[in-house]
């Protein structure tokens, strides 16, 4: 079966998703940064860990979502899909396993300051990810197609 997609919507899609995930990694920088005048004992590893596990938490269903909506307009877009398709999903498995290692670290009772300056990394990292993203991928010249048909399997 066939459906008919528009790219702008879809790219509207993952643009909203990117705002709230960049208000999540604004308060996750935050949070893991100790305030101006003290010194990281004073961070709290409850807190940054539990940070930390909502970040790995939307950020993975933000990736599902991604794959879902982004892989078939790829498929269909132009002759580059298939690169597009396989660029998405090796960035996907990066970040993916950067997630699952820093909340590796957070379970092996590492000391807080450094568990806090890798969340702080890992934010930045994302937010740059994402910025790339939507100068590359998802940029409004390539998704500007009005309409794509997509086979649905």
């Amino acid at each position: 079966m066939s459906s008919l997609v528009f790219p702008t919507h879809v790219r509207d899609q993952v643009l909203e998703q990117h705002v709230e995930l960049r208000t999540l990694l604004h308060r996750v920088i935050a949070l893991a940064a100790p305030d101006a005048g003290s010194d990281a004992s004073d961070l709290d590893a409850v807190r940054l860990r539990t940070a930390a596990l909502e970040l790995g938490q939307r950020f993975r269903a933000h990736l599902v979502f991604e794959a879902q909506i982004l892989k078939p307009v790829f498929a269909v877009l132009d002759a580059w899909g298939p690169e597009r398709i396989r660029d998405l999903e090796s960035e996907h498995a990066r970040q993916r396993k950067d997630l699952d290692a820093l909340l590796e670290r957070f379970e092996s009772k590492e000391d807080v300051d450094r568990l806090a300056g890798a969340l702080r990394s890992l934010a930045a990292d994302l937010l740059q990810d994402m910025d790339d993203e939507e100068q590359g991928c998802l940029r409004a010249s390539l998704l500007s197609a009005v309409s794509l048909r997509i086979e649905r399997r």
